[in-house]
């Protein structure tokens, strides 16, 4: 038996607004933030990871007053397992079999939320950053 846990902090996230492309290179615009609005709901979830209601586009030629990276990005789950069993015939021969899960326990693992502030799907995830559970069967002879 073999098994993997992997478990990472959520990363940073930064909101933006629209992509200004000056002559040397593009600038993302840093949004203000506006208001009374809760910047991450009580009740988030993948349609609903921030509220993009809770920013603005600052005036031209001007930087925004949210700090970068102010907001987290789903955490990471993983684990990982096998289980592997040798059978013996004789001195020189063996068959091994062998079963791998990956994602054993299925739990999703979230992409980063559309942090594009003003455009439609603002603060949804609509992505996964791993594929669901896999299970793989193995059968080795060694001689």
């Amino acid at each position: 038996m073999d098994g993997i846990a992997d478990r990472r902090r959520p990363g940073a996230l930064h909101p933006h607004g629209n992509v200004v492309t000056l002559p040397s290179r593009p600038v993302h615009i840093t949004v203000d933030i506006a208001g009374a609005h809760m910047l991450v709901a009580y009740n988030q979830n993948i349609n609903f990871w921030f509220d993009p209601a809770a920013f603005t586009t600052p005036p031209a030629f001007t930087w925004g007053t949210l700090g970068r990276n102010s907001l987290n990005a789903p955490a990471l789950y993983n684990f990982d397992f096998s289980v592997a069993k040798k059978f013996k015939f004789s001195e020189s021969r063996e068959l091994q079999f062998r079963t791998e899960l990956f994602n054993a326990l299925n739990h999703p693992e979230f992409g980063l939320p559309n942090s594009t502030v003003g455009v439609g799907g603002a603060g949804t995830i609509t992505s996964t950053q791993r594929a669901n559970r896999q299970i793989q069967f193995a059968l080795r002879l060694a001689f």
